[in-house]
């Protein structure tokens, strides 16, 4: 069985971050079975570099601003594999505890909105000089996995990285 995930499912840019804005106008992305929001001044990549679906970026707050608040979206094809939900997300959370570096405050949860089960996980680390809050949602549908991570430097636009992911829902 092939190796799941690794970090690389945790796109993270040294470059910048967003201001927090409450009335910002949302733009919708949708795509084959699948849609998301996020806020109108933020970057959007389909360019599926590395395997990434689509990479969603915040504008720089300043000149001294070296990390991008991201939020990216991963999806895998688990044919003829039999991974349920639970076993991708146990995988999943023992990958992420071997790798990440100074890992802090994991938890990891079961959720249900709508029709749609799904694995919320959070957790602290350290990549180079940042210290990163990450937040994951796992869903299987059609026997595909659909990760969608939001990465911020710790105390950084946890409201609207929490819109984004909540944004996310099945088309069909």
């Amino acid at each position: 069985m092939k190796l799941f995930l690794t970090l690389t499912f945790i796109i993270l840019t040294i470059s910048s971050h967003a201001q927090i804005n409450d009335t910002f106008q949302r733009v919708k992305y949708s795509k084959g079975n699948y849609a998301i929001e996020y806020p109108s001044d933020w970057k959007i990549d389909t360019s599926r570099l590395n395997g990434i679906e689509l990479a969603i970026f915040s504008p720089q707050e300043n000149d001294t601003d070296r990390f991008s608040e991201n939020v990216n979206l991963i999806i895998q094809d688990l044919i003829g594999q039999n991974m349920d939900l639970e076993k991708y997300a146990q995988i999943s959370e023992n990958q992420i505890r071997k790798n990440a570096i100074d890992l802090k405050d994991f938890n990891a949860i079961k959720m249900r909105s709508g029709s749609s089960e799904y694995y919320k996980l959070t957790f602290e680390m350290e990549y180079g000089i940042f210290k990163l809050k990450t937040q994951q949602y796992y869903f299987i549908k059609d026997e595909k996995a659909f990760v969608i991570t939001f990465s911020s430097e710790k105390g950084k636009l946890g409201t609207i990285g929490q819109m984004i992911l909540d944004s996310f829902l099945f088309t069909k």
